[in-house]
């Protein structure tokens, strides 16, 4: 819950207001980031959920190959539709959270998605999962 708490301000932090040091706001959103900041912004948010300094845990894919494969199917899919802007610019990636009390997933910037077990869990069919990964793209 920790970790959970440091990424919601680590994010609210980032893509708040900000002002230079003559009080202007400079960046209102997250659209006012261009895409080497969006991905340099995901990538460190990425990498902290992976390190071992982040309480959330990572569902091994050596452990779980069905689930990821299930989930990175149509992850895939979903990434390689015509009407996805900069596909080929983020290196998008997939994770799955190991949490059964959380029905949840969530985006960064920069192309990365994260899906808790307990959302997987409640989900009855595969257009379900396409319509929440594809929200998440969306983002």
């Amino acid at each position: 819950m920790k970790s959970n708490a440091i990424i919601f301000f680590a994010m609210l932090l980032l893509f708040s207001n900000c002002q230079d040091d003559s009080g202007k706001v400079v960046r209102i959103g997250i659209e006012e980031y261009n895409q080497e900041e969006q991905k340099i912004i995901g990538d460190e948010l990425h990498d902290y959920i992976h390190s071992n300094l982040s309480s959330l845990i990572i569902l091994s894919r050596q452990n779980n190959p069905g689930k990821y494969i299930y989930v990175e199917s149509l992850f895939s899919t979903a990434v390689k539709t015509s009407t996805l802007e900069n596909m080929d610019f983020y290196d998008w990636t997939i994770d799955i959270l190991y949490n059964d009390d959380i029905q949840s997933a969530f985006a960064l910037p920069g192309g990365h998605i994260y899906i808790y077990t307990g959302l997987l869990n409640e989900l009855n069919t595969e257009s379900e999962l396409f319509a929440i990964l594809t929200h998440e793209i969306a983002y």
